[in-house]
């Protein structure tokens, strides 16, 4: 797979990417939500995971997030992550920790981006402090691409509905791709580092927040093994 039109991140860590070990929050995690935002918001990946035109009709089926069936599944190549999600989606392995859940529609793209690592492999053993590190890579990595990021602020939540975290509403544009807004949950559970994130087009956030929570939400968390 090559980069999106908005290239790998500044490390120099594409998708695909095997990185050294981290010396940071997690190059392995920064890089995969990174990632994930330069290949997915992107015109040119329109219809790359998912036909365009499936996409069109579900928007117009207007189905109502409750009923939608989580059908498919996919794991962290870490085995720390497992991910179900509806049909028309599309998911895609980032590196050994991240796993984003994608599909296009009429306006943009919405994506959702799992990631989970040993605390271990992180510089901090702090949730919160974690989450900051994060934002602050991906708030650099959008500006170096002409992009604008604000991080908005955090409040303490339980990500999952059980995992006690931080929450964050980041809003991000980039060239030719439009404004996005979202909301990250970050929490630190049996000495591992979790990010739950969803990212979607503006003019779709009202319409389509109920699925993309749903998603994030049937997330589970596993011991390992590969996957």
């Amino acid at each position: 797979m090559q980069p999106g039109p908005y290239g790998p991140p500044p490390n120099g860590y594409g998708y695909g990417a095997s990185p050294p070990p981290s010396k940071g929050p997690s190059i392995a995690l920064v890089a995969g939500i990174c990632a994930a935002i330069m290949l997915f918001v992107a015109p040119c990946v329109v219809g790359g995971v998912i036909g365009y035109q499936r996409a069109r009709d579900r928007a117009a089926a207007k189905s109502d997030p409750a009923k939608v069936t989580l059908s498919e599944r996919a794991t962290t190549k870490n085995g720390l992550l497992v991910a179900h999600y509806p049909s028309d989606f599309g998911a895609k392995k980032l590196d050994d920790a991240t796993l984003v859940i994608s599909r296009s529609v009429v306006g943009g793209d919405e994506f959702v981006t799992l990631g989970a690592i040993e605390v271990s492999g992180s510089s901090t053993d702090d949730a919160e402090e974690f989450a900051r590190l994060m934002l602050v890579s991906v708030e650099q990595n959008i500006e170096s691409k002409s992009g604008t990021f604000v991080r908005g602020k955090s409040h303490k939540t339980k990500c999952l509905g059980k995992y006690d975290g931080v929450e964050y509403k980041p809003t991000f544009t980039l060239p030719g791709a439009g404004s996005y807004v979202g909301v990250a949950c970050y929490f630190t559970h049996n000495e591992r580092h979790y990010v739950m994130r969803y990212d979607v087009v503006k003019s779709r956030a009202e319409s389509d927040r109920a699925l993309l929570e749903k998603i994030v939400e049937a997330t589970e968390l596993k011991d390992g093994g590969g996957g």
